[in-house]
C-alpha cells in the first residue's frame, strides 16, 4: 500500500531531495543524452551476435586507436571514425568503409598500412586488425545512431540544445489543479491531481488508514523495515 502524499515529513523529505539541482544536474543530463530518439541506418542489419561482436571485438580498438585524431573534437582529413554514418560518409580520401567489402575499405587498407598507414602509433594486433575486418565484411553493424539531421552526444552544441529545449531543465512552474467532484476528500493542490484521475476512472479514494495502519506504512516507507511492537503502541496511544 501506498503511502497518502497528504503525510507532510514524506513529501519535505521528497522536495529536499529534489531540490538539490547540484545532484541532480549531471544525472539528468546523461539520462536525457540516452534517450533522445534513434534510428538506424537503413541498410544496416542489426544483428543481435554481429552488434555484440562489434562491441566486444571492434568498439574499443577504434575508441583507443582512432577517436583521438578522427572523433569529435578532432577530424583528420576531414574523417570520423566514431559513427557508423560518418564512416560511410568518409573523409577528403573518399569513404572509410565499404559495409559488406573490407578489401574495398580504406580503413581496412590503412590498418593493414597498404599505401596509408594507420594508427599514428604504430600497426595494430594481427586480431585487431582480423576483428575490423570481419566486422566490415559483417556489414559493419553499429548500434542505432541518432536520426539523420538529429545531433549527437558528440556533436558541438548537443548538451546546450539538451539544457536550452528539454523539458527536465526548463524552470518549475506552478500547474493550476484540475477540477474535482468531490471537494471534502482533500484540500491540497497535489490531492486534486490524484482525485482528478481517480473521478475520470470511475475509481473512489481509498477510507483514511486508521493509526495502526499508517505507522506501518511510515515504518516501511523511511526504513523498509516493520515498525516493533512498542512503536506501534506508542504511535497509536500518541
Amino acid at each position: 500500500m501506498m503511502l497518502s502524499l497528504r503525510d507532510t515529513p514524506i513529501r519535505s523529505r521528497r522536495r529536499s531531495f529534489w531540490g538539490n539541482r547540484a545532484v541532480l544536474a549531471p544525472l539528468l543530463l546523461f539520462l536525457v543524452a540516452r534517450s533522445i530518439p534513434v534510428a538506424a541506418a537503413e541498410d544496416q542489419k542489426l544483428d543481435p551476435q554481429a552488434i555484440e561482436f562489434f562491441e566486444r571485438q571492434v568498439r574499443p580498438v577504434l575508441a583507443k586507436q582512432c577517436f583521438s585524431c578522427h572523433g569529435p573534437s578532432q577530424q583528420s582529413s576531414s574523417l570520423r571514425l566514431d559513427s557508423r554514418n560518418h564512416m560511410l560518409k568518409g573523409g577528403s580520401k573518399g569513404p572509410a568503409v565499404v559495409a559488406g567489402r573490407a578489401a574495398e575499405s580504406l580503413l581496412v587498407k590503412a590498418i593493414r598500412h597498404e599505401g596509408l598507414k594507420m594508427p599514428m602509433g604504430g600497426k595494430l594486433k594481427d586480431e585487431e586488425i582480423a576483428a575490423i575486418e570481419k566486422w566490415v565484411n559483417l556489414g559493419a553493424p553499429w548500434p542505432v545512431e541518432a536520426a539523420k539531421g538529429a545531433l549527437g552526444p558528440g556533436d558541438p552544441g548537443f548538451y546546450e540544445k539538451i539544457t536550452n529545449e528539454h523539458w527536465a531543465f526548463q524552470p518549475v512552474r506552478e500547474p493550476n489543479p484540475p477540477p474535482v467532484k468531490d471537494h471534502s476528500w482533500s484540500d491540497h493542490p497535489v490531492d486534486r491531481f490524484i482525485l482528478a484521475a481517480l473521478e475520470k476512472a470511475g475509481l473512489n479514494p481509498s477510507p483514511p488508514a486508521d493509526r495502526r495502519t499508517l505507522v506501518r506504512r511510515l515504518s516501511f516507507v523511511l526504513t523498509g523495515l516493520p515498525p516493533t511492537p512498542l512503536e506501534v503502541d506508542l504511535f497509536v496511544r500518541d
